[in-house]
């Protein structure tokens, strides 16, 4: 589930962050997947815009996430093709 956690930062004083979604370290791509990623989807195959965006310090495990460790079972790939090669195949 989602929450709120306050943090300090130098200079920044006490910051409200929110999130949506928190996948434990035994979780697998299909729960990044199903938490994250699968509603932007749904929404933008349905006409919306949507961003997955991947941050974080190097070595963090950001293309892992996004590609997977064998590049097709990540989030990238489970999603929708590209907008340009869908509007090719269209009628």
């Amino acid at each position: 589930g989602g929450g709120n956690v306050l943090m300090v930062g130098p200079g920044a004083g006490l910051r409200e962050f929110s999130f949506e979604n928190v996948v434990s370290e035994a979780g697998g791509q299909s729960d990044v997947y199903d938490g994250s990623v699968r509603r932007l989807v749904v929404d933008f195959v349905n006409g919306s815009n949507g961003c997955v965006l991947a941050y974080g310090q190097t070595g963090s495990g950001k293309t892992h996430t996004m590609f997977g460790p064998d590049a097709v079972s990540g989030a990238a790939p489970r999603g929708p093709p590209p907008a340009g090669a869908a509007a090719a195949r269209a009628p």
